[in-house]
């Protein structure tokens, strides 16, 4: 999808894997993951990247999730212009912490 993006908008969409990196790193600090989430979609938006969703779900059954386990991923969905963009990465590193 990165090649409906222009010059600009490619350089914006790296603020998506920055963005999950962040959240994912306060997550692992302590923060609340619904804190770092909300901090996540602020981010975007300070970019002016349209967030649709940032949402922590069980790897496996892709149920959403009240604390964070070793099944836990974070998925992303956002737009960049008229282009949406999508990513996801494991949580498995972070330690328990409620949503």
């Amino acid at each position: 999808r990165n090649r409906y993006l222009s010059p600009s908008e490619r350089q914006k969409s790296l603020c998506l894997s920055q963005t999950m990196l962040l959240v994912k790193n306060n997550i692992q600090q302590g923060e609340k993951a619904s804190k770092s989430l909300q901090f996540g979609i602020d981010n975007l938006k300070k970019y002016d990247i349209q967030p649709e969703y940032i949402e922590i779900r069980d790897e496996l059954t892709l149920k959403p999730e009240n604390t964070i386990t070793p099944q836990s991923r974070m998925f992303i969905a956002a737009k960049i212009g008229t282009t949406r963009l999508i990513d996801n990465t494991s949580l498995k590193s972070a330690t328990e912490n409620t949503l």
